[in-house]
């Protein structure tokens, strides 16, 4: 694991609880709840910083805090961590796709933009 500022530290801890509540069975839409905290992962500059793939360092934050659930359960880790990171991956492209600027106000018609 990487040495993070506190905010980043925190929010992959989340991931990895949240990762593995759902490996333990109990209801959790990791996606959906994850959504915000990898806008925030993003926003705190975690891409930039980051030595590893957002993929690896939950996994290895998981096998810290769920060393049973994750006995034989490697793919189904895999699994929920690829999604994470497949979501992760759309945010970060979302966010760098700036929409075009207009290039100032444009004439409603030829006549206006014309002396005629």
């Amino acid at each position: 694991m990487n040495e993070y500022n506190p905010q980043i530290e925190k929010i992959l801890d989340d991931l990895a609880e949240m990762s593995c509540e759902a490996l333990q069975g109990k209801q959790v839409d990791v996606l959906r709840l994850a959504e915000p905290m990898l806008k925030n992962l993003l926003m705190s500059g975690f891409d930039r910083q980051a030595k590893t793939r957002l993929q690896k360092e939950v996994e290895d934050r998981m096998e810290g805090r769920c060393r049973d659930s994750l006995m034989h359960r490697g793919a189904e880790r895999s699994g929920v961590t690829g999604k994470l990171q497949a979501k992760f991956d759309e945010v970060a492209k979302w966010q760098a796709t700036q929409p075009k600027q207009e290039d100032g106000t444009k004439p409603a018609n030829i006549s206006s933009a014309t002396d005629a």
